[in-house]
């Protein structure tokens, strides 16, 4: 999944919040026989539009920033090694029926396995780069869950819900601007780090290039005697 994805994904990611604070404890029975079980609280329940807090704060701005630099340089730097590759597979072509057959195809294995190598590391570095992202967007949204819930803990709400699914609600429950506010004061920035990962296995080696993104030269025909 692309950065761009799971920042959409992420903003959607709270669905409902319920937040029970001091004196909402579960009703208990009352002693003696046939006691009648008191009254649950009446709901006293908040709105935050989470989607619009987590688009339009100082951190996520910052963090999808960074994220999308990371992604330009990882562009730019594969695809330069891609047009290494592409010359590299020129040259080889050239000197296909010029030099003894064995040759040949050893320089077309060494090829094949410099592309798969450089598949490994794009997929590595791809990988770290949504793992980082994710790490970083789950402080995010750590942090919004804090902040709403001291803002329920403070009106005296015992549920918070989504904006979107309502399509008209009073303004008096919307706690997103306080959210927002309260959440860029709490966590004004996050720093992206690269997760750590573990390269994936190399391909297993057919010999043949049938698995490598970059098509491998065909071995030089026998020589005729």
């Amino acid at each position: 999944m692309s950065v761009k994805r799971q920042l959409s994904a992420a903003a959607v990611a709270f669905a409902i919040l319920s937040i029970a604070g001091p004196g909402f404890a579960a009703p208990t029975a009352q002693p003696g026989a046939g006691a009648a079980l008191e009254a649950p609280p009446a709901p006293a329940m908040l709105v935050v539009d989470t989607e619009k807090v987590l688009a339009e704060s100082k951190a996520m701005r910052g963090l999808q920033g960074q994220a999308e630099g990371q992604q330009q340089a990882l562009q730019k730097e594969f695809a330069k090694k891609q047009e290494d590759l592409r010359s590299a597979e020129t040259e080889l072509r050239k000197e296909q029926g010029t030099i003894a057959a064995d040759v040949f195809q050893d320089k077309v294995h060494t090829f094949e396995k410099r592309v798969a190598e450089v598949q490994r590391e794009a997929a590595t570095k791809k990988q770290s780069l949504e793992g980082g992202f994710k790490a970083s967007l789950d402080r995010v949204k750590q942090a919004l869950v804090e902040v709403v819930r001291d803002i329920a803990t403070e009106r005296h709400a015992n549920m918070v819900v989504q904006a979107a699914p309502f399509l008209i609600f009073d303004p008096s429950y919307d706690a997103s601007a306080d959210a927002l506010r309260r959440l860029d004061q709490k966590l004004p920035s996050v720093q992206l780090v690269l997760a750590k990962v573990t390269p994936p296995s190399p391909l297993p080696d057919t010999g043949d290039g049938s698995a490598l993104p970059v098509a491998a030269p065909a071995p030089a025909p026998a020589k005729k005697k």
